[in-house]
């Protein structure tokens, strides 16, 4: 972002001197109420004169000097300087110095209603420096319609030294009319710095004037920058367009000790707010905090902050909100310290949340994803940001609940980003490594979302550093609750993933549905290979957290929820979630260990009707290697558990009633979680080529048991289901074979398990593993082989026997005497084992069966006879 004013903010400089040194001069040189040498006299002198005019002061004595007008002095009503260093003894503050003032202007003498110093019409660009000016009963110096003018270098509010509230009754300074744009009160420099404070009003109040600079000023505090000296409103007020408040090298302005807002745009248009410390003390690092928000706005288009250092806002210790937006819109809030001091180590925090967005701000712009635009929002008494019935927000490239290097804690007390009250369609975080936010350290939450919809939570850390390693945890990663629907936490790709890690719940949802959990790692470090756990659940789904979607079938979509403490997914008093494509227990490659501390998913008591996997293929879910069962349902009914790896968990891979497995009972009366529904029951295995053909029979009656069941298979790991071969329907009790065709490669060596599940949604735990092809310890073929395994020669058809030492692409062609190609019996994958074929429908005569493969081709004579 680029500060457009400092170029003509220096040719204004440069013509007010030009002027200063071609003007008549007229010499106060003494403190009496009028007449000659007086300072009315010089007043109605310069009014007469035809200007530009300046008034200088040489009154005799060391001083300092006070003068005390008995009524209203005259207006100014031409171009004119007034200049109090011209006293002798008089000095500018430098860097290290404060300013010497010789000449007090005081009100206390001049009666009710009177004020200071006043400039009307055609006293444009005049410049008033070098003066104490106090005590009057309204304002200290007025500008109505008076383009250009300069107030620069004085002391409005105080005492001559710029310790002590002399003050004015009402604004310090106070700005008025659209024909007194451009005003400049301060400067680049400490010899242009005024000090205004004390004042009963604001210290500066800018109305319905337009493209004003307020720069280099201490507004609120003494003269040193250390002290409060309040002024009784807000520091800065504005109620025009295109106000500049503070400027990059060195314009920055003071606005601390107020006893209302810093600064307060009032329905002000496209205004700028930069370079300023408001909040703090001159240092940056004790908290001399105004009264009520650090930054108000009730208008649109306002800039606050940019993307350097120079730029920086520091807004600290402020009695309410450091920023505060309400009923405004397309504001920007960028590269700004809101709640720490100047370095961004230590807390300073603001006494309610560091930015409240509410009123339907909406369309605001916090952070950024260029260099030097994301804020440092830490150590304040509420929340980071907190977002109210607005809509629209970007937050992007923040430090929240951090120190500025991300890598220590400085938590806000309660969540880092709050959004409620229908704050919706808001994005926190995004796509890219600079949207990344960290949003860590806070107290309670990382993410809360209270009565909110489609608002998007992606690309985050949430609960560590800022290189995803090391655990900075929140109390809760991401909190969703109060009704809020629709909304999504991650995305469908790497870049969408949030890491959710070193919380005490990575992510919590009460009393809510319709909401998306994707693509996230929970409990990992960012590589997935090491884990940061989540103290508790990794996932919790509590009290009516109904309908809502953990991970998803297509690629992306899935959670990889590994290493936490507790349960990995844990859902209470909920129904009617699905659970899809996660990986649970496992590293990010779904091979490795990292498992959860108890079981991988718990569907606790009061949880009917949800689901874990689907009947695709994509839908499964792995889960592994975690310290309980892989799946246990607790007590309620209807949860389908299907198509899923569960392997090496401690437990069982399906656990009914959290007591271990459970041994089917005839006919299947018996009740408890998922109505203890019976598993299938195999007896033989047969397999041939990709197929397998399994005898099983499932002991339940129709009464007890939802008929047709779903049978699902799976290559056996220990007692778990680790591959899923395939499914078959079973529509009443008793014995059955069920055919299966599977592109999962597997041996003979393998053993088989199978669920059932009803269509209410009732799923069993594992059947008692059964070996392929029978009996136990069937060896695997040593090498390939084509033979005869029926009767040859055939009648109408016979039987070829095909051995393959592993899975291999295979090709079977039929020919006859000719050469001619009859059948393409085989052409794809076999697993290894040895395999019967029939070969049928085929008229009389000679045959030859040629196999081909990898490194092997053989040749077999068929015959066949009527």
């Amino acid at each position: 972002m680029h500060f457009p004013t400092r170029p003509w903010l220096h040719l204004l400089f440069l013509l007010i001197a030009i002027r200063v040194a071609d003007c008549d001069t007229f010499t106060v040189t003494g403190t009496w109420n009028s007449g000659p040498g007086s300072l009315r006299q010089a007043i109605l002198d310069a009014n007469g004169s035809t200007g530009p005019d300046s008034i200088l002061f040489d009154i005799p004595g060391t001083g300092p000097h006070t003068i005390s007008p008995t009524s209203w002095l005259p207006a100014f009503t031409g171009r004119i300087v007034i200049d109090g260093y011209s006293q002798p003894g008089a000095a500018r503050a430098t860097d290290s110095t404060a300013a010497v003032l010789m000449i007090e202007l005081n009100g206390s003498l001049a009666g009710s209603g009177v004020g200071g110093l006043y400039f009307f019409t055609d006293s444009d660009s005049s410049r008033v420096s070098g003066l104490a000016v106090n005590g009057f009963d309204r304002v200290g110096i007025y500008l109505l319609n008076s383009f250009g003018t300069r107030i620069d270098g004085n002391y409005i509010g105080l005492d001559i030294i710029g310790s002590t509230a002399v003050p004015n009754q009402d604004s310090g300074v106070q700005v008025q009319q659209t024909s007194s744009n451009g005003v400049i009160i301060g400067g680049t420099t400490p010899g242009e710095r005024n000090v205004i404070s004390g004042n009963e009003g604001d210290g500066i109040s800018l109305v319905n004037c337009d493209s004003c600079v307020v720069t280099g000023n201490f507004i609120g505090t003494d003269a040193s920058g250390t002290a409060a000296v309040p002024n009784g409103g807000c520091g800065i007020r504005s109620c025009g367009d295109h106000q500049t408040i503070g400027v990059p090298g060195g314009g920055g302005n003071l606005v601390s000790g107020n006893s209302q807002d810093g600064v307060f745009l009032q329905y002000s248009q496209r205004s700028t707010v930069v370079s300023n410390i408001i909040g703090l003390d001159a240092t940056g690092t004790i908290p001399l905090g105004n009264g009520g928000n650090g930054v108000s706005c009730t208008g649109d288009y306002a800039a606050i902050g940019g993307d350097s250092a120079e730029m920086r806002n520091t807004i600290s210790g402020n009695g309410r909100h450091g920023i505060s937006l309400s009923g405004s819109t397309h504001n920007s809030i960028t590269g700004n310290y809101i709640g720490t001091d100047s370095g961004g180590i230590h807390a300073a925090g603001n006494h309610w949340s560091g930015i409240c967005i509410f009123g339907t701000s909406d369309h605001t712009t916090v952070g950024g994803t260029g260099a030097g635009q994301g804020n440092l929002i830490s150590g304040n008494a509420v929340h980071g940001i907190d977002i109210q019935g607005s809509t629209g927000a970007i937050v992007q490239g923040n430090i929240i609940g951090a120190d500025v290097h991300g890598t220590s804690g400085l938590g806000n007390l309660y969540s880092g980003v709050s959004l409620s009250g229908g704050a919706d369609a808001n994005i926190v975080g995004g796509t890219t490594v600079a949207s990344r936010n960290i949003i860590s350290g806070n107290g309670v939450c990382g993410v809360t979302i209270s009565g909110c919809s489609d608002n998007n939570i992606m690309g985050n850390f949430i609960g560590t550093d800022a290189t995803g390693t090391v655990a900075l945890g929140n109390g809760w990663g991401v909190n969703i609750a109060g009704g809020s629907s629709d909304n999504e936490i991650g995305g469908n790709g790497p870049s969408d993933r949030n890491l959710i890690s070193g919380n005490k719940y990575g992510v919590f949802i009460s009393g809510c549905s319709g909401n998306l959990v994707q693509g996230n790692y929970i409990g990992t470090d960012i590589t997935g290979t090491a884990s940061i756990p989540n103290e508790s659940e990794g996932i919790y789904l509590y009290d009516n957290a109904d309908g809502n979607t953990i991970g998803g079938c297509s690629s992306g979509l899935g959670n990889l929820v590994s290493g936490n403490t507790g349960h990995g997914i844990r859902i209470r008093n909920s129904s009617g979630n699905v659970l899809q494509g996660n990986m649970i227990g496992t590293t990010s490659l779904g091979t490795g260990p990292l498992g959860n501390g108890i079981h991988g998913i718990l569907v606790d008591d009061g949880s009917p009707n949800n689901t874990v996997g689907g009947r695709s293929r994509s839908c499964s879910n792995t889960i592994a290697f975690n310290g309980g069962s892989g799946v246990c349902v607790r007590s309620d009914n209807g949860n389908a558990i299907v198509r899923n790896s569960v392997f090496a968990n401690e437990g069982a891979g399906i656990d009914l009633g959290e007591d271990g497995p459970t041994p089917n009972d005839p006919d299947d009366p018996d009740q408890g979680a998922n109505r203890l529904q019976n598993y299938p029951e195999v007896s033989d295995v047969a397999v041939s080529f990709t197929s397998l053909n399994v005898t099983c029979s499932v002991p339940s009656l129709p009464g007890n048991s939802a008929f047709p069941l779903e049978l699902d298979f799976f290559v056996s790991q220990g007692d778990q289901g680790r591959i899923y071969l395939g499914s078959g329907a079973c529509h009443s009790p008793g014995q059955q074979v069920i055919s299966i065709v599977t592109e999962v490669p597997f041996q003979l060596s393998d053993s088989i398990t199978a669920t059932s599940t009803d269509s209410l949604g009732n799923s069993s735990e594992f059947a008692p593993p059964v070996h392929m092809g029978g009996a136990p310890g069937q060896e695997t073929p040593e090498s390939f082989d084509l033979f005869h395994a029926g009767d040859n020669p055939g009648k109408d058809c016979t039987v070829i026997g095909v051995s393959v030492p592993q899975q291999q692409e295979i090709e079977i062609l039929l020919y006859d005497v000719v050469g001619r190609v009859v059948e393409s019996i085989m052409d794809g994958p076999l697993p290894a084992g040895s395999h019967q074929i029939t070969v049928a429908n085929l008229v009389p005569g000679v045959y030859f069966c040629r196999m081909r493969t990898a490194g092997f081709e053989e040749t077999l004579e068929l015959v066949i006879i009527e």
